[in-house]
């Protein structure tokens, strides 16, 4: 299903300072658990500090650098779960020559997630807890971290992540991908 839910972003300083939010920011938050994510709690703190996976932080930090350097937008598609819903977003980077930079997030589409009820995505960088399996799940290409690599959930068993928290990472190729200068998943 495809949804227009509008653009929510973020205004960066040159020291990736977060400075304002735009758009339906606290909606969004608190409508997917976000609490610790309201507008209130993430002005004025560092963007690196919401973001715990390494991958994902050298993904970010790379979009930023080419966004800076190009001066031209940078945007990628990527995975925005939350516990009911599979979305696909698009976030869009754009740099001042004072450094700032808008980030702006689109979903492109959302459907209900299929899998068994007992699957939760871990949200807004809350504490890990251990009682069920965490799985990995690459948000550029959507592949699923396993013992044997990354694999696509279509080569996988159809309950694989059935009791399985999902959390959102960036896989090595990916980031290789976006190393050599593009904004695409590198499958």
């Amino acid at each position: 299903m495809t949804t227009d839910r509008g653009t929510t972003g973020y205004t960066l300083d040159g020291n990736d300072c977060i400075v304002s939010v735009f758009g339906a920011w606290d909606t969004f938050a608190l409508e997917n658990d976000g609490y610790r994510c309201t507008s209130g709690k993430v002005i004025g703190t560092h963007l690196f500090s919401h973001i715990h996976d390494n991958h994902s932080a050298t993904a970010v930090r790379s979009l930023l650098d080419a966004a800076r350097t190009s001066m031209k937008p940078v945007s990628i598609q990527y995975s925005c779960d939350s516990p009911n819903l599979a979305r696909v977003a698009e976030m869009t980077m754009i740099a001042d020559e004072d450094g700032t930079v808008i980030v702006a997030h689109h979903i492109i589409s959302e459907d209900p997630i299929r899998t068994s009820p007992k699957t939760k995505t871990i949200l807004d960088g809350g504490p890990l807890r251990t009682e069920r399996p965490i799985v990995k799940r690459c948000t550029m290409c959507m592949r699923i971290d396993t013992p044997n690599g990354w694999r696509h959930m279509s080569d996988l068993e159809p309950d694989y992540t059935s009791d399985c928290r999902v959390f959102h990472a960036v896989c090595d190729d990916c980031i290789k991908h976006l190393r050599s200068g593009s904004s695409r998943a590198a499958v």
